[in-house]
């Protein structure tokens, strides 16, 4: 199974704590992720702008994830500030990709996830910030796009 994540802290995250491989969310989707699942991360790709003006490749795909293991973080583990769910992939099962040379991930998300808000972003908001796809036809269209992808260097040498 195929799970997107959406990576709101994406570039605090990466700069904190470096070419990370194990995220976690208070989603109730990360409940559905299993060992072995492919987790896809998005993010913005342009900072933040006040008025939610749109440009081109504003949404990007961060990273991809095969998982090796999932859990529940424990109520005094260090991780729980960043979520109660986790999963972990190692780093060899990961792959970075570079968001600033990527066409914008937006119309392929609104295909493979009915996003009815008007700005993409909230349609991952709370729980709804992962989410499976359920469709043979959406997993190979969003594998496609994937393949096309430049890696950013500089992440997969720091993993």
């Amino acid at each position: 199974m195929i799970h997107i994540y959406y990576w709101q802290q994406y570039k605090k995250n990466l700069r904190e704590l470096g070419a990370i491989t194990r995220l976690n969310q208070n989603s109730e989707g990360m409940r559905d992720i299993n060992v072995g699942d492919t987790v896809v991360t998005i993010t913005l790709s342009k900072e933040k702008s006040k008025t939610f003006h749109k440009t081109k490749g504003e949404y990007a795909i961060v990273a991809k994830f095969i998982v090796c293991e999932v859990g529940e973080n424990s109520k005094s583990s260090e991780w729980r500030k960043y979520g109660k769910y986790f999963f972990y992939a190692k780093p060899s099962d990961t792959c970075f990709f570079d968001i600033k040379r990527q066409d914008d991930y937006e119309p392929i998300g609104r295909k493979i996830h009915d996003v009815r808000e008007k700005y993409y972003g909230q349609g991952h908001q709370g729980s709804k910030g992962v989410y499976e796809i359920n469709n043979k036809s959406d997993e190979k269209d969003l594998t496609d796009y994937i393949a096309s992808l430049p890696l950013d260097m500089d992440l997969e040498k720091k993993k």
